[in-house]
């Protein structure tokens, strides 16, 4: 997620400011043999004020690992991490939260702020040079439930540059997302797993 790893710059910018040490750490390749400690900076346990940016839980192929394996962690490690002043930030769709990472003790919650009918004009023109207002019935209050959701918004940006389409119905977008993930996943991680489902991805 962008927004994951712009806030992770602007704290890395700031550290002077905040004393805090910002470290980015993509989960897209977790997997079952992937312990925190390899999230981790080699040598965090000689620093304090650490930040660490957890992004895209939703890439994460079995989530309820990566919850337990965090669990555990911050269980195991708890006087540690209190001394060090050490904190987590875990980046993920609503849905994910409510589903798996909820019951995550000691994690404050966080959501972004709805996109306004002007930024979200403005983003799809200027990063994929969609101008929606020319859609055929195109009405930001009737779509305001993609229009106003980022991660809606990039599907329908991306659908777009790659077909030449405007598609605006939200369940058509969550279908084109999961098809372009599978294709992702099988030429990478789950190319050796013969366990895979699809309806695994259409749960998230």
């Amino acid at each position: 997620m962008a927004r994951a790893k712009n806030f992770s710059v602007k704290l890395w910018n700031a550290k002077d400011e905040i004393y805090k040490i910002p470290k980015f750490q993509s989960l897209k390749d977790f997997n079952s043999d992937t312990k925190i400690e390899n999230l981790l900076p080699v040598d965090y346990r000689n620093m304090y004020n650490l930040i660490i940016v957890f992004d895209g839980l939703d890439e994460v192929h079995n989530i309820v690992d990566f919850s337990n394996k965090f669990r555990s962690f911050i269980s195991d490690n708890a006087e540690f991490i209190n001394l060090r002043q050490m904190k987590f930030i875990i980046s993920c769709r609503t849905s994910i939260y409510k589903k798996c990472v909820k019951d995550l003790q000691n994690l404050d919650i966080c959501f972004l702020n709805e996109v306004t009918e002007g930024a979200a004009i403005r983003f799809l023109f200027k990063k994929f040079n969609l101008d929606i207002t020319s859609a055929t019935g195109f009405s930001f209050y009737k779509y305001r439930d993609v229009l106003e959701n980022p991660f809606y918004l990039e599907i329908l940006g991306s659908h777009y540059k790659n077909t030449g389409e405007i598609l605006l119905n939200r369940s058509k977008l969550i279908e084109k997302y999961v098809d372009n993930r599978l294709k992702l996943d099988e030429r990478n991680k789950f190319r050796n797993d013969l366990d895979f489902d699809k309806s695994e991805i259409l749960e998230l």
